[in-house]
């Protein structure tokens, strides 16, 4: 098996999620340098949630699409990070690039 993979995923994140964990920090870190093959792509206009203030929180759709060479485990994290920053995932898949291999749902 190869490192490169090439990912899609598609879900939900609110405008103030770099403040819920360290991981999604690092992680849009990571997609905003110029040598890391992922990007990040927010979609639309936002939706307001809801949320415990009495007020409502901007969510944005997103797209987080590239290759790179990373494990299963570090796809795995960037997944978990986007939940733990009260995002939601909608799609999450990759495929080995190196070896041609099959998209497989990152879980």
């Amino acid at each position: 098996m190869s490192n490169v993979k090439e990912i899609q995923v598609q879900g939900t994140i609110p405008f103030d999620a770099h403040q819920h964990g360290d991981g999604w920090k690092g992680w849009l870190a990571e997609m905003n340098t110029p040598v890391f093959g992922f990007r990040i792509l927010y979609l639309g206009e936002p939706v307001m949630v809801p949320n415990n203030h009495r007020g409502a929180t901007a969510t944005y759709q997103f797209n987080i699409s590239g290759a790179e060479a990373v494990s299963w485990d570090a796809l795995k994290d960037l997944v978990s990070c986007v939940k733990i920053a009260g995002g939601s995932i909608q799609s999450a898949k990759a495929r080995d690039i190196e070896n041609n291999g099959p998209w497989c749902p990152i879980l």
